[in-house]
């Protein structure tokens, strides 16, 4: 069974009265290019992108506090790994060093 055996009108209909308005238009579209001009199909498109909400415009400066904060957790993530890093090159030197003590 592939994903186009469920590509059916009846899907269409079933996501939009579920309320799955973008997943119904793609199955609208994927049965409008199997039989194109069809007027039925044409309607229920368009009454589905009708229905689709466009996303909330962001506040001014959002995008930017996003990609800011997101900076600074990656520069507490890579401290945090230098941290160990640093850690785990000084067991292994005390490491080498017992070792080459009790020979």
């Amino acid at each position: 069974m592939t994903d186009n055996d469920f590509n059916t009108l009846t899907m269409a209909k079933l996501y939009a009265d579920q309320g799955y308005y973008v997943e119904a238009a793609d199955v609208y579209r994927f049965l409008l290019k199997q039989s194109p001009g069809d007027k039925e199909l044409e309607k229920a498109l368009a009454d589905v992108e009708a229905q689709i909400e466009p996303p909330e415009p962001q506040p001014f400066g959002a995008v930017e506090n996003e990609q800011f904060e997101e900076k600074a957790n990656l520069e507490k993530l890579f401290e945090q790994f230098s941290d160990w890093l640093i850690r785990y090159r000084r067991v292994r030197d005390l490491h080498r060093i017992k070792q080459k003590l009790v020979k």
